[in-house]
């Protein structure tokens, strides 16, 4: 388990993320990380939020039980706006606060990024 990685982590990471304008391609798997909430998915989205170029993203939030939502809300906020962002892979598999319902939105959000060529969304 992933159990040392917290919210302010995630924040921690996010820092130095932001001081990045272009970046090809991101993999984190934060899968099994008990203590990442929807609080580490806002730090994550804003993030993104300051990336002009990004192609591939892959995040993985297997098991991550406090995610909710609220939190893929977010994180959808702050892709909505790479337009260079070619595949995603996410997975929010085992994710218990999290319903097929909001994956289903959390993917027709994801269809308006128009230079999107592949979504992978678990």
């Amino acid at each position: 388990m992933c159990q040392q990685i917290t919210d302010q982590g995630v924040k921690h990471l996010n820092e130095g993320l932001k001081t990045l304008t272009h970046l090809h391609t991101i993999n984190l798997n934060l899968s099994n990380c008990d203590q990442i909430t929807d609080q580490g998915l806002n730090s994550l989205s804003q993030a993104f939020k300051t990336l002009f170029s990004l192609n591939n993203i892959h995040l993985n939030f297997y098991q991550c039980q406090e995610l909710t939502d609220q939190g893929m809300k977010n994180l959808n906020e702050g892709l909505k706006n790479l337009t260079s962002l070619h595949s995603i892979y996410i997975s929010f598999s085992f994710c218990k606060k999290i319903t097929q319902t909001d994956k289903d939105t959390f993917r027709q959000n994801l269809d308006r990024i128009t230079s999107l060529q592949k979504i992978t969304l678990y």
